[in-house]
């Protein structure tokens, strides 16, 4: 007879298929047997979340990862809303920002994913509208030092490289709070977990729509239709939403959108896929989703200075 922690592959990955991702990382802490299955299933869906856009998904997620990278966007949220129905249109990739990790993932691309090189453009903005799968949030902010549109048989493949060697830093500069969200092979996480996990977003702070058209982007109110019409809720608050129960900013409890947050502050989920094989995920970066005034003082004295240390860049 099969005992819980003993039955077969097929069954377990059944039961791991039907949970979403806050109960999954509670099944793994109840036993190796269920650590080591639920760090499987999630290795297996993100490159299943992967497949369509690449020939060796593997071989593309284990580089990615080995850069320093990050897998962003569409897939990133799939990954981690795994009951919600999100069909990511396109790939964004995140690397570190230098030449070395660029060349890489570039030849990865090209020679084993058989991606085809749109021509290199300096800023997102400037990337050719007709090459953009329907869905690109390609939006200028900081933190990107660089974009690189990829088409291939199946899809878009859009890599971002940072303005530091982190990674992370242009994932933290979006326009709203779900979209503060990473995965790769060693670490998943995002930084509201307490919003996204119950499909509520928070507004960040983004161009305005006459320059979002001057830069050939779309205008952010379309980027929102977008996102309500997948089951998001659309806030400027967290007292909007009166189960939330936010005294004040929300600042207590990280929910403000003027806090300067931290991927490794106690509001934000940073899962280790292999935890007893892996380290804590060492970040500097720090963002603010907003600079719109709270009303605490979450801005404090001189907040409208945008960077504190070099590798701290705050949306605004």
């Amino acid at each position: 007879m099969a005992t819980l922690d003993h039955l077969p592959p097929s069954v377990v990955h059944q039961i791991c298929g039907r949970l979403d991702f806050p109960t999954l990382i509670k099944l793994r802490r109840t036993s190796h047997f269920y650590l080591a299955s639920v760090s499987e299933h999630l290795q297996d869906t993100l490159t299943s979340h992967i497949a369509p856009f690449a020939r060796d998904p593997s071989s593309l997620l284990d580089l990615v990862t080995q850069l320093g990278g990050y897998v962003g966007g569409d897939v990133a949220l799939a990954q981690l809303l795994r009951d919600m129905e999100i069909r990511p249109t396109h790939l964004e990739l995140f690397l570190p920002t230098g030449r070395t990790a660029w060349k890489h993932l570039q030849n990865n691309l090209i020679e084993v994913q058989g991606a085809t090189q749109q021509p290199a453009k300096s800023h997102p903005s400037s990337i050719s509208l007709s090459l953009l799968p329907a869905h690109a949030a390609i939006r200028e902010g900081p933190g990107t030092r660089a974009a690189v549109l990829f088409t291939t048989s199946t899809g878009a493949i859009l890599v971002y490289r940072s303005q530091t060697g982190d990674a992370l830093l242009p994932i933290t500069q979006q326009w709203g709070s779900h979209r503060v969200a990473y995965t790769n092979r060693l670490y998943s996480g995002c930084g509201y977990p307490r919003l996204l996990f119950r499909r509520r977003v928070l507004m960040g702070t983004t161009p305005s729509d006459r320059i979002a058209r001057r830069l050939g982007q779309e205008d952010i109110s379309v980027v929102i239709k977008r996102d309500t019409r997948r089951g998001f809720d659309i806030r400027l608050s967290p007292r909007q939403w009166c189960d939330m129960e936010v005294d004040g900013c929300g600042a207590m409890v990280f929910l403000c959108p003027a806090q300067r947050r931290s991927i490794l502050d106690a509001g934000s989920l940073c899962v280790r896929t292999s935890p007893l094989q892996t380290d804590i995920l060492k970040t500097r970066v720090e963002w603010r989703m907003s600079l719109r005034p709270c009303v605490g003082g979450c801005l404090g004295i001189g907040a409208w200075s945008a960077i504190t240390h070099h590798e701290t860049i705050l949306n605004g």
